[in-house]
């Protein structure tokens, strides 16, 4: 195994011409510039530097001291605007969950064609018969109920006739 291929592990379209090994030189650059010495950089870099604009760390130079009305009225008003936010959000998640809402059906939809009409008048013959035979099939179960007691009366009277025994 060659030492290419043991750098990058299985690749073996690895070529070390391709990497760019740091030397003495670099490592000193790179000390410079962590120490702030800009005189390593080109004059290109060193002006791009300069007119950056400056970090919030160094805008920060020390900590004011701030009254407590100031921190008082401002959370009250923070926490008013957050109020007014959560209110808002929620009317807004309240409207898109409601399930009818005229505005956002169409003309189309409104309007019950005949076909519909149709089908809930074949519904309600449906549910009407379906009424009706269960009010049969309670009947036929009350009847049967009946004359089983009209049977069992009939028995009894049948055996104390003929002198058995209940």
């Amino acid at each position: 195994m060659s030492s290419s291929a043991a750098l990058t592990g299985a690749s073996k379209a690895y070529s070390i011409a391709s990497t760019r090994l740091l030397t003495d030189e670099d490592f000193r650059k790179l000390r410079a510039l962590q120490a702030g010495d800009m005189s390593v950089l080109t004059a290109g870099r060193r002006k791009a530097v300069r007119t950056a604009p400056p970090r919030e760390s160094a805008l920060v130079s020390e900590p004011t001291i701030v009254d407590e009305s100031k921190i008082a009225s401002f959370t009250a008003k923070k926490r008013a605007e957050d109020r007014e936010i959560k209110i808002a959000e929620a009317r807004a998640k309240r409207s898109q969950n409601t399930g009818f809402n005229v505005h956002k059906k169409r003309k189309t939809k409104l309007i019950a064609t005949h076909t519909e009409k149709q089908k809930h008048g074949k519904l309600f013959q449906m549910t009407k018969r379906s009424g009706r035979v269960a009010a049969k099939l309670r009947r036929s179960a009350d009847d049967r109920v009946e004359r089983k007691k009209t049977m069992k009366t009939k028995d009894v009277k049948f055996r104390l006739a003929r002198g058995w025994k209940v």
